[in-house]
């Protein structure tokens, strides 16, 4: 974010599931939202408002396999960045 964007890849290259892991979760199965926008409410109506086949960030949402979210909001002076990330524990 200090570069003024957001992306699913960390300023290293790294993706969400190693970002996760370096934090100390160790997901079975993983994904990540992130939004960039006016309000916390538009970014989910964004995600939700997705039609199929074109909708990853509504399935990822409503996915039954993805049982664990931890989320993020950032309030600069531009807009919000929201990240959303999904995760399966391991057993």
């Amino acid at each position: 974010l200090q570069r003024g964007w957001g992306s699913h890849y960390g300023s290293d290259g790294s993706n969400v599931k190693t970002r996760m892991e370096r934090a100390g979760y160790y997901p079975v199965r993983w994904s990540e939202c992130w939004a960039q926008t006016q309000s916390p409410q538009k970014a989910i109506d964004f995600w939700m408002d997705e039609v199929p086949p074109n909708d990853p960030h509504r399935r990822t949402i409503l996915s039954t396999w993805l049982t664990e979210v931890g989320v993020g909001v950032v309030d600069p002076e531009w807009g919000y960045y929201i990240f959303a990330n999904f995760g399966q524990p391991r057993e």
